[in-house]
């Protein structure tokens, strides 16, 4: 039996997500307030960061023994950079997609006789 590819092109999905900007806005928000805690939590009570740090290496070694301890800062800052990427992703789609088609509609209409 072979591998049946139903899309061949990956990133034909990206075709699927929605448009409207208030939807890029939101993991922009969210992306940026998980930042600013990675930040102001470690250095406004770095005691309190270092317990969640050490409750989060508990929990996931209980479900992953022999797990390497996690960085709590790392994962803040690594979540919150890809829900900004995403937004922005996003939110300037629909700006993108508009500027190619008043692009084309503009070549299309243009004239030129040199």
């Amino acid at each position: 039996m072979g591998i049946i590819v139903r899309n061949p092109n990956p990133l034909k999905a990206l075709d699927e997500l929605p448009d409207k900007p208030r939807l890029g806005v939101n993991p922009i928000v969210a992306g940026i307030a998980l930042v600013v805690i990675r930040y102001c939590w470690l250095r406004v009570s770095p005691a309190s960061f270092q317990k969640a740090i050490v409750i989060l290496s508990h929990f996931f070694n209980y479900f992953q023994r022999n797990a390497a301890p996690l960085d709590l800062s790392f994962l803040l800052l690594y979540f919150g950079t890809s829900l900004i990427v995403a937004g922005t992703f996003i939110f300037f789609r629909r700006g993108v997609w508009w500027w190619q088609d008043k692009r084309d509609e503009e070549t299309v209409t243009h004239l030129r006789f040199k």
